[in-house]
């Protein structure tokens, strides 16, 4: 069953539309855990719109398809999704003196499930998983340790 509310729509040729106000509204409900009027969350914020964007700029001036330059979109705008937890537990953006944020990422949207607001039910969530790791490079991250349900 296809959901139109859903971020992904999967349409005949099976190919990936990603609805971007759903996945910004998704961003800004997450974010709204956090204060706005701390510098560095605001920092964040606007730092994750624009990563987003030039991502997908990146990703279109090399000539991928629609879906990759909507992934690699989507991709920006989850990239920093550990910082914000980062600054509410330590108030400081350096991994040596708190958490490595890419890792504290990967459990909030894995381990926590907050990937599962990004993803269509009929989508194939291993293809999805292994996308973002792709995308993602961490070797650090083992996709057998990350328990996705």
């Amino acid at each position: 069953m296809i959901s139109f509310s859903a971020i992904f729509i999967l349409i005949e040729d099976k190919k990936l539309i990603i609805d971007y106000e759903y996945v910004k509204n998704k961003f800004v409900d997450y974010v709204s855990n956090y204060d706005p009027k701390n510098p560095k969350i605001a920092l964040k914020i606007a730092h994750t719109y624009r990563v987003a964007e030039l991502c997908k700029q990146i990703a279109e001036s090399i000539n991928l398809s629609k879906e990759e330059c909507d992934l690699a979109w989507l991709m920006g705008m989850l990239h920093d999704i550990g910082r914000f937890e980062q600054v509410r537990r330590y108030n400081t953006f350096v991994d040596a003196e708190s958490v490595d944020h890419a890792l504290l990422g990967c459990e909030i949207l894995f381990e926590e499930g907050y990937i599962k607001a990004f993803e269509e039910i009929s989508f194939n969530k291993s293809d999805f998983i292994e996308k973002i790791y792709l995308i993602a490079g961490n070797s650090q991250v083992d996709n057998q340790q990350l328990s996705y349900y």
